[in-house]
């Protein structure tokens, strides 16, 4: 153990972490950084609201999604705010946001909606918009559409699972749909080469090519085990599960 630091924060999302410092967010909408050698606290920053994935730092900035859907661009030495973008997110979403992919100056974001954005991390510009499956249904219930946790990015190739029923690959620099798959999950995918491991709302776990969405295998063995994202372990894909397993 390097340190300890025991604060009177209700943290809800992160650690974000650069070479400097590690960033926290907090249930009533704050972003605070320390120092990563020591623990001191360097910054405290106000945000729109509770901010549930982990903060991303890349080139001098923080960037900080909020459960209202708005997304912060901090400045990552004083937490000064340097740009805002605002997206209008349903009524009713899963408890949790898509972590924030940012990659070669472009900052992915996947919302309660069924939809990602791409915007430019110096000044969150919006680079491309993207709706990967509508929102449809009678019921809140019905319509939810997040996407999942996890966003991948393979060469020019962002890989994206939605709650409702598809697992797409986008083209990273104009979001033009490349493929996809009827596949429903809320915790994202794992990429290995050019294997695609997801596991579906339902318990069904796929290996697929991540080249063209096709089946390379699927296990239907765990229906409604509540199955953990898929990690990949030398040979093998490792899945947990509700009960523990």
């Amino acid at each position: 153990k390097n340190w300890e630091l025991k604060t009177k924060q209700t943290f809800s999302g992160g650690p974000g972490l650069d070479a400097e410092r590690i960033y926290m967010g907090t249930i009533d909408g704050r972003v605070i950084a320390y120092e990563r050698s020591g623990g001191a606290e360097l910054w405290n920053a106000q945000v729109s609201s509770e901010v549930l994935s982990p903060p991303a730092s890349a080139d001098g900035l923080v960037v900080v999604r909020c459960i209202d859907g708005r997304v912060f661009g901090l400045d990552a030495v004083s937490g000064r705010r340097l740009w805002i973008y605002d997206h209008k997110v349903p009524l009713l979403a899963l408890r949790g946001d898509t972590d924030l992919l940012v990659r070669a100056g472009i900052v992915f974001v996947g919302y309660d909606d069924g939809s990602v954005v791409a915007l430019r991390l110096d000044d969150g510009s919006v680079v491309w918009s993207q709706t990967i499956v509508s929102p449809e249904g009678r019921t809140e219930l019905e319509r939810l559409a997040d996407i999942g946790q996890q966003m991948v990015i393979v060469a020019s190739d962002l890989i994206v699972s939605s709650y409702k029923s598809r697992v797409v690959s986008l083209a990273a620099d104009s979001g033009r749909l490349l493929w996809f798959k009827e596949i429903s999950s809320a915790t994202g995918v794992q990429v290995d080469r050019t294997n695609l491991a997801v596991s579906e709302k339902n318990g069904d776990l796929w290996m697929l090519d991540r080249r063209n969405g096709s089946t390379v295998w699927k296990v239907d063995q765990l229906t409604n085990r509540g199955l953990t994202r898929p990690a990949f372990y030398g040979d093998y894909v490792v899945v947990g599960d509700k009960e523990g397993y």
